[in-house]
């Protein structure tokens, strides 16, 4: 019995050896793979036996991510008016189980595309980094926070910010084989309905320039 033991040890000891030595010979790689366009991970591609050597690049680890392009609620100025659910038809928005407004589909919203921002009425929905003050983001109230275009000052194709994020939105659902919707569909209701206030500086400014044809 002690020497069946003794031959069962040796040959374990011996299966061991074989193996650390293998191990040391040929050490394993980690494989890191990317996504390829058939949604599988290519691993390998271009080996001996026909596999797929591998996809992944490591000096894609230090490249800098890419710039993602979705709008931002500031729920500070948020009423929950749902223009911006109305307006968006490419279902960025939706709702919690409290009825209250996010940014539910990050990646449906249309690269460059600040159309809902210009739509409501609270300047709520920002986009960081964006060339206009008020569409980045800026303070209520100060002067750089006012959505004026320019081409509202020197005679442009659009003379306000609804008729711009109109334009805007069907430009993009054309570009994604959609027709455009113009005026028809998602126009603010709050704006719409909003009873005439006092004109202030700024319409005079905007009256008198109209006034001289600009």
């Amino acid at each position: 019995m002690a020497e069946i033991r003794r031959i069962a040890a040796e040959c374990l000891a011996r299966r061991d050896a074989k193996q650390a030595e293998k191990a040391r010979l040929n050490p394993m790689l980690v494989q890191l793979g990317l996504p390829s366009t058939n949604g599988h991970s290519e691993h390998h591609r271009g080996e001996p036996d026909g596999s797929l050597e591998p996809a992944f690049a490591p000096e894609l680890l230090l490249a800098a991510p890419g710039r993602r392009w979705y709008p931002v609620i500031d729920y500070s100025r948020c009423t929950n008016c749902m223009e911006c659910l109305d307006f968006c038809l490419f279902g960025v928005y939706g709702v919690d189980s409290l009825d209250r407004i996010l940014v539910e589909s990050q990646d449906n919203c249309k690269k460059g595309c600040p159309a809902c921002s210009r739509v409501c009425p609270e300047q709520a929905i920002m986009f960081p980094d964006y060339k206009s003050p008020a569409i980045a983001g800026a303070a209520v109230g100060s002067a750089g926070s006012l959505k004026i275009d320019l081409t509202k000052l020197f005679g442009g194709e659009v003379k306000d910010a609804v008729a711009q994020a109109v334009l805007e939105r069907d430009r993009e659902l054309v570009a994604d084989g959609r027709d455009a919707v113009g005026m028809a569909v998602g126009l603010p209701k709050r704006q719409a309905s909003k009873s005439a206030e006092p004109k202030d500086e700024l319409d005079k400014l905007m009256d008198d320039l109209d006034a001289l044809g600009l």
